[in-house]
């Protein structure tokens, strides 16, 4: 089993190799050596010249996650005696049989093997390894070397489906990419226009804060720019429903928050985060926009204080916080209602939802992309650690849910109910307890001492900790390394850093991997501005949930307009699904120093 890494020293150059190739000339094929995976032969199957059967049942295994016999038919395959399709097909399944072992190196190899000989493919065979490619790269964590492939092999594509499927790999993953990454790549940009166009049109779109009236003239002197581009005519991202959105932008809003019950410090931290933003945009020239602020601890319950607001005049609401107050919501039938940003998602979906939207800092997200993180890194074999209750049972179906979608196998699960048992809870879950057990009676039938080291479980290649608070993960951390695992990688949701940075106390967890919202990884204005005013850094969340909030009062429709959608916020590149849930994509990170730091600048 590879052991999981970041990025393999090698990467960088097979990247490279991969990009080059995409825009070669076919050459005269060359030697061809598959990286050799050290298994017990077995026999070939199959009657010989019969190979499209043998490769499907090598594709079959790999489905059924039987590595060792999928290798050993694999090497056994004659290359010389494939054809062109087969042989890529053969690469294909090294590919995936590599990343089901947790080398994405070596299947960036294994697929490097074809690049030069795409032109001479079948249409077909030639999609399936472009496809495979792109994941593969997208695995590696390279956000540009995704983009750029893509866009190197849209020029020759005039399949519909496939140019559509290449433009939406191709703007998610500019969007996905730092604006540090865009700006250089823009600097060292090729004479290749397309190119440039995209990281043009990129940087024109991560500037949400401009004001609608500035983007929307910005967006059209793109267009006259880059009149030959491949988007010049239909703009990715739902840039194209701007222009419209923007001349039907709420002028009046209201803002539904518990400033009077234990929730009023998040609620004064949105609120805050609204009106800071609010107050940027009127520096970038936005038009004045009316708020109106009403505190539901004051009125019977949120449809009263909905009432009240849409009699006030107000075109779009935005709240409540919480998810108890919101759970009695009833969508208003009126033909004068007003749309809902509710700031939390409901249990129960209404039946008509086409007016509401729910924007919520949902941990489950984090527990979903945290196990694509890990599998991407190599992780296969996973030990659980997390609270016990509500909490973490929420957290921790989600994590499963999408572990066992990957197919990651969950070998061990630690359950703690407090600081009492954080280490017997691991000590168990690492099967210490029997090493121990078995030492003890060594010791009886021997009637001596003997010198014993535990030995903690070999089948598991990453740790998981689900904690809900810092203090958690601070003390639980160390012990994972006590307890003869500090070889392991830790994956982590955002919930374990408070949003203070605090290098002393958090430099346990120095080496954790998680996922965190920009606001806490980028030094931006507007952070600064309410840092200055005195902000509790430990509702950091509540701040940008505010500002996402302005950000999104006249983006709604751009947002559910497509899933593929998405908006650079300040909690994560924000998308919508069918429902009207806004989801966050976090960014990679870990923590160095003791605070946490972007994987990818």
């Amino acid at each position: 089993m590879s052991s999981p890494v970041t990025r393999h020293p090698a990467t960088t150059f097979i990247i490279a190799l991969l990009v080059t190739a995409c825009g070669s000339q076919p050459r005269p094929e060359a030697t061809i050596t598959v990286p050799v995976v050290e298994e017990t032969p077995v026999a070939v199957p199959g009657s010989e010249g019969d190979y499209t059967a043998l490769l499907d049942s090598i594709h079959s295994l790999l489905q059924e996650r039987q590595l060792p016999p999928a290798a050993s038919i694999l090497r056994e395959i004659q290359r010389d005696k494939l054809t062109l399709d087969e042989q890529a097909r053969h690469s294909l399944l090294w590919a995936q049989l590599y990343y089901l072992r947790g080398d994405v190196t070596s299947a960036l190899v294994s697929l490097s093997l074809e690049q030069l000989r795409l032109s001479d493919m079948s249409p077909e065979s030639r999609w399936q390894v472009q496809r495979e490619t792109l994941r593969m790269l997208s695995a590696s964590g390279d956000t540009l070397a995704v983009a750029r492939t893509a866009n190197q092999w849209l020029a020759g594509s005039s399949e519909p489906g496939h140019r559509a499927f290449l433009i939406d790999r191709i703007w998610h993953q500019l969007q996905s990419s730092s604006l540090t990454q865009l700006r250089k790549e823009s600097e060292k940009a090729s004479a290749d226009s397309h190119w440039r166009g995209w990281l043009d049109l990129s940087l024109i779109a991560a500037r949400v804060a401009e004001s609608p009236d500035i983007q929307v003239a910005e967006i059209q002197l793109w267009q006259e720019r880059y009149s030959e581009h491949p988007l010049a005519g239909s703009l990715p991202g739902g840039l194209e429903l701007l222009d419209e959105l923007a001349n039907t932008r709420p002028e009046r809003v209201a803002l539904l928050l518990p400033l009077s019950n234990a929730l009023a410090s998040a609620a004064q931290a949105v609120l805050d985060g609204y009106l800071a933003m609010q107050y940027d945009s009127a520096q970038r020239g936005w038009e004045p926009q009316q708020l109106l602020v009403l505190d539901t601890d004051r009125y019977a319950d949120i449809n009263t204080a909905y009432l009240a607001a849409v009699h006030m005049g107000t075109e779009l609401v935005i709240g409540p916080l919480a998810k108890e107050t919101l759970a009695q919501w009833a969508p208003l039938q009126a033909a004068d209602s007003a749309p809902l940003l509710a700031l939390n998602w409901l249990e129960q979906q209404p039946v008509d939802s086409s007016g509401l939207y729910q924007m919520a800092l949902a941990p489950e997200d984090e527990a979903r992309q945290i196990a694509q993180l890990a599998f991407d890194q190599g992780a296969r074999q996973a030990l659980l650690i997390r609270p016990a209750g509500t909490w973490g049972d929420t957290m921790s179906d989600a994590f499963e849910e999408r572990w066992q979608q990957l197919q990651g196998e969950l070998r061990s699960t630690a359950v703690y109910s407090g600081r009492s048992d954080y280490s017997s809870s691991i000590k168990a879950a690492l099967n210490l307890v029997q090493s121990e057990t078995r030492a003890r009676k060594i010791r009886q039938l021997m009637g001596t001492e003997v010198e014993f080291s535990p030995r903690r479980r070999q089948d598991i290649d990453s740790v998981f900790l689900l904690s809900g608070q810092p203090a958690e993960a601070r003390s639980i951390k160390p012990l994972i390394a006590f307890h003869y695992a500090e070889d392991l990688p830790v994956y982590s949701t955002s919930h374990v850093f408070s949003g203070q940075p605090s290098p002393q106390l958090d430099r346990d967890l120095n080496g954790v991997r998680l996922v965190q919202m920009p606001w806490l990884l980028q030094q931006t204005k507007l952070r600064q501005t309410i840092k200055a005013s005195g902000a509790t850094e430990t509702l950091a969340a509540m701040y940008a949930l505010g500002a996402d909030a302005f950000l999104l009062h006249w983006r709604l429709g751009q947002l559910r307009a497509s899933p593929n959608n998405s908006i650079r916020g300040h909690t994560g590149l924000l998308s919508m699904d069918e429902r009207g849930r806004v989801h966050r994509q976090l960014l990679a990170a870990t923590f160095s120093g003791g605070i946490p730091v972007p994987l990818r600048q």
